[in-house]
């Protein structure tokens, strides 16, 4: 029981029964934003715009030439990152196996360190 004030009470069946009202309040909310869109986009609605211009669909789309010109092995996302921590990947790439309990074991190891920090952070504090 949590009390805020002389009178009020929030258990937990009233702040299930709140919850509940909130969550169909913002189904009712989402529906209704629906229902005043147009069911088929228009055809402004699906062309690129960017910078004031419209862009023709075959130039938001990179080429085979351009991926590779950019990304040699073709990874968008993931090579930037590789990059810029390449000298960590590299010292850990030899203890890497593969296998999934040691992946799991690094994971509770890594989750354990985290906590005993966070721990500490709050001691002293």
């Amino acid at each position: 029981m949590v009390s805020f004030g002389l009178e009020s009470y929030w258990g937990p069946i009233i702040a299930s029964i709140i919850m509940l009202i909130g969550a169909v309040i913002a189904w009712l909310l989402v529906s209704w934003s629906r229902s005043g869109a147009p069911k088929n986009p228009t055809k402004e609605k699906l062309s690129t715009y960017a910078c004031g211009e419209d862009v023709k669909e075959k130039r938001t789309v990179p080429s085979d030439m351009e991926i590779e010109e950019t990304r040699p092995h073709g990874e968008m996302f993931f090579s930037p990152i590789r990059e810029v921590f390449r000298g960590f990947y590299d010292s850990i790439r030899a203890g890497h196996t593969g296998e999934l309990s040691t992946y799991l074991i690094w994971l509770v190891f890594g989750v354990v360190v985290f906590l005993v920090i966070i721990w500490a952070i709050l001691i002293l504090i």
